[in-house]
């Protein structure tokens, strides 16, 4: 996104933190089939998002805490969608990138129109 489109861009998302599980998902798909059977605990992610100067990607960055693993990515295709219907999030694996060292992780995605954005990961303990 340009500069001066930069305010006009609202990326607003939800980040959430996934119980234990130590099962080989590969399959891309809602993030509502992804959290059956598991423990959900909501708000417990520090992130943020912030578009781009010079492209059109939007760096989406979080604090992994040390233990956490299947770090995922879940997007909208609106944000006119309610943003509370996990059905509506659908897996994407954009490239993570390590960030000071890996001390910060952020996705870079290329988004054109404002959605609501999930990050997920497991944790142990």
């Amino acid at each position: 996104m340009k500069k001066n489109s930069m305010s006009r861009f609202v990326l607003i998302f939800f980040l959430i933190l996934i119980g234990c599980s130590t099962d080989g998902e590969s399959v891309l798909g809602s993030l509502e089939n992804t959290l059956k059977g598991r423990e959900v605990v909501k708000d417990n992610v520090i992130s943020c998002a912030a578009s781009n100067e010079n492209d059109d990607l939007v760096s989406v960055y979080l604090y992994p805490r040390d233990g956490v693993s299947k770090i995922r990515y879940f997007e909208t295709e609106t944000a006119e969608v309610d943003k509370n219907d996990y059905a509506n999030y659908m897996e994407y694996t954009p490239l993570l990138l390590d960030v000071f060292n890996g001390y910060l992780k952020r996705f870079e995605v290329e988004i054109l129109q404002e959605k609501w954005v999930i990050v997920t990961f497991n944790e142990l303990g």
